[in-house]
């Protein structure tokens, strides 16, 4: 069996206006972990707040350094 684990980080609860902010995922193919993906994001819809820094981990800092726009990964994530 194949399973694909997919854990997102969101600037909230909203898709209209939120911002996904984090996308990772994990490949397991017959108990053995075949591909990895961990992709910090650049929101583009509503900005990081303080609460959602402090619950995630995920500072501006991190989002300046190394965030990408959903666009630049979206075919590597749907692969």
């Amino acid at each position: 069996m194949k399973y694909c684990f997919l854990d997102l980080e969101t600037t909230g609860f909203e898709p209209a206006k939120d911002s996904i902010i984090e996308v990772s995922l994990v490949v397991v193919e017959d108990g053995v972990e075949t591909g990895r993906l961990d992709r910090v994001i650049i929101p583009d819809k509503s900005p990081l707040s303080d609460f959602v820094s402090q619950l995630t981990g995920i500072d501006q800092t991190e989002i300046d350094t190394n965030g990408v726009y959903f666009t630049e990964v979206k075919d590597e994530v749907q692969a």
